[in-house]
């Protein structure tokens, strides 16, 4: 998706489907690989699936006879089955998991991510509001789907005083040392890999 266009997602769950205690929701998966919201008790598809995960809510997907956790395998099917989302996942980094597959660098592969996505889901948290803070003026009818957007912007008043767009987040001037030490990690697995 190009930066200013904007899609609307039609698999979007109503807010009151979505768990209000800060859990996952339950997804359970069926031998005839149906999936049952167990919040909304009933039969869901993969976009319905996707839609969940879009509008904010963690998912957690278990067999329905072993209670076995299938959520990385079904979240993996849903990025599969959509060609946009595939794209987003660049090709060097799906060498790089089939490389370190069942060897030592797997863990660090592993924490390098989890700590990337972390700060990438912080940073557009921090993007989003502003985007919303700046847009809050205009009205927008057909963003009232989108996560984290009320919908309920209005013109301010003639006499109101503009809203300072507050400066992007400074970068941490002292990452943590665990993220130092993934970092290293990771430099150092990407070195391998690129000698042949």
């Amino acid at each position: 998706m190009i930066l200013g266009e904007l899609k609307e997602v039609d698999a979007m769950p109503p807010k009151d489907t979505l768990p209000s205690d800060g859990g996952p929701v339950v997804i359970k998966k069926y031998g005839n690989r149906r999936l049952y919201d167990t919040r909304q008790s009933k039969y869901i598809t993969l976009d319905d699936l996707a839609g969940i995960v879009q509008a904010g809510a963690t998912v957690q997907v278990v067999d329905s006879t072993t209670a076995r956790d299938l959520t990385r395998q079904v979240l993996m099917q849903v990025i599969l089955e959509k060609q946009e989302t595939l794209d987003v996942v660049p090709v060097d980094l799906l060498h790089a998991v089939l490389r370190v597959q069942g060897t030592l660098e797997q863990a660090p592969l592993a924490s390098y991510l989890s700590a990337m996505t972390g700060q990438f889901v912080d940073r557009g948290n921090v993007w989003a509001k502003q985007i919303v803070d700046l847009m809050g003026s205009f009205p927008m009818s057909g963003l009232s789907g989108m996560p984290g957007f009320s919908g309920s912007c209005s013109a301010p008043a003639p006499d109101a005083p503009e809203k300072d767009i507050a400066p992007p987040p400074p970068d941490d001037p002292k990452p943590s040392p665990e993220l130092h030490k993934v970092r290293n990690r990771m430099d150092a697995l990407l070195n391998r890999m690129k000698k042949p």
